[in-house]
Order: C-alpha cells, then structure tokens, then sequence
C-alpha cells in the first residue's frame, strides 16, 4: 500500500493546530499533500483511519473535511471504494475562493479591492500580449452587449450577465497567462452573483450608457496600450458595480 504518512504533516504547525479546529485541521493536512503533490490528480486519499491516527482527530472531523473538499469538487468520493483527488482542470465547479466566501464573513469591499487589483493586473499583461483576434472577439461582444443594451425589447439579467462575464474572461484570455486567466475565471464566479444582482435591480435601465461605457474604455485601453486608461477603466468599471451593489442591499 502507499505510503501517505509523510513530512507534509510538519506543514501544519503546532501553534495552528491550536487555533484550528480539528476539520479545519484535516482539511489544511489535505491541502498541503495536494499543494506538496505528495497527491496528484487520480491518488487516493489516505484512509479516514489512517488521517484519524495520523492527526489526532476523530472521524467525525474527517468525514466533514472531506465532505468540504468534495463539495468544492476538489476530492470525490467513491463510495466502496476511497476518496480520490478530483481533476480540477475539467470541473469549471472548482472554486476555492468561492468556498471561502461562504464559510467566512468577507466583507463586499474586501472583494471590492480583490477586483481592482487583479483587473488592473490582467489589463497590464493584456496591454502587453493582446493579439487582433481578441481585440476582435471584444469588439464583437461589446457590440452585442451594446445592441442589447439599447435594444426596444425588455432586457433580461441573465444575458446582460452572461455577456458581460464573457467580456471579462476574453480579457482573462488577453493577457495570455493561463495561470492568472484561470484565477480570474474563478474569481468572476464570486462577483457573478453581484453582477447578476445588479442587472436584476435595474442597473442597465437607470445607467446604461456608463454600462456600455465601461466596457468601451477597457477595450480603447487595450488597443492604445494605454495603462492608465486601464487602471481608469478598471476603477471606473468597478465603482459602479460596488455603487449598485450597495444600492441593492437597502
């Protein structure tokens, strides 16, 4: 049999170990075996008696880490045959960030300042490395977006969301670093539901020229390799949506 019982255990700390819960334990033992890839996609997880011996805890703990993890997607869980670690890379449901959002109370402007900082970050690698067939694909969404904005018929937040996520995963793809990429992908999965909010509570109809707007000055960012219209842009963009959140919230 594989040995798991490994060093990764020295990871978690004994001053942590007092702070932490014991799922919160096991959990953070499983994260670092991934993070060390002491396990890699399709290992099995240690045994729920081998984690219990090895960290002190009991299986109630380990069974609700585990019942973390596999709500994440990060492990699945076989039943009759063990705990395997899950193929993040083809679960879009992957979303750590996500996960923290629910289980810990972050506050909306701590998400506010997470945005800004990572856009900022995607519009300087995107100036750099944007190629004429994304700048194309922006232009044909921006049109779209615009088309529906302005259009006579009611507006549904479900396609005035969906067309703006996509706006923002093709500037992901711009900046082309499938590491950060990927990162924003996952964090637009945090702010979608702010998004989808927004546009439900009527942001489109009392603003939608600072809507199209928004999209416009990221996109001329790009095509002048113009950082600070970008890091403009990106503040612009972002106060308006934290502006109708906040709204929404009353």
């Amino acid at each position: 049999m594989q040995n798991y019982i490994t060093d990764t255990s020295q990871t978690v700390s004994e001053s942590e170990s007092h702070t932490q819960s014991p799922t919160e334990l096991v959990v953070q033992y499983i994260r670092n075996l991934i993070l060390s890839r002491e396990l890699r996609i399709g290992d099995k997880l240690p045994t729920e008696t081998e984690l219990c011996e090895q960290l002190g805890v009991g299986r109630g703990s380990v069974r609700e880490a585990v019942k973390r993890l596999e709500a994440i997607n990060l492990l699945n869980v076989r039943r009759g045959d063990g705990t395997y670690i899950s193929d993040v890379r083809q679960n879009k449901a992957f979303d750590s960030l996500l996960y923290k959002i629910v289980l810990e109370d972050i506050d909306f402007q701590e998400i506010v300042d997470y945005r800004i900082q990572l856009e900022i970050g995607i519009m300087r690698l995107a100036i750099r490395n944007v190629t004429g067939d994304i700048l194309d694909e922006l232009k044909n969404n921006l049109l779209k977006f615009s088309q529906y904005i302005t259009g006579e018929e009611e507006k549904s937040p479900f396609v005035l969301h969906d067309l703006d996520i996509e706006f923002h995963n093709i500037l992901g793809k711009a900046s082309k670093n499938r590491l950060l990429a990927d990162v924003y992908a996952v964090s637009l999965s945090l702010f979608s539901p702010y998004m989808l909010n927004n546009y439900g509570k009527g942001q489109v109809q009392s603003s939608p020229e600072a809507t199209i707007e928004n999209h416009t000055l990221l996109l001329n960012a790009l095509e002048n390799k113009d950082i600070s219209l970008a890091t403009y842009a990106v503040v612009n963009s972002t106060q308006l949506w934290q502006k109708w959140n906040d709204y929404t919230r009353k």
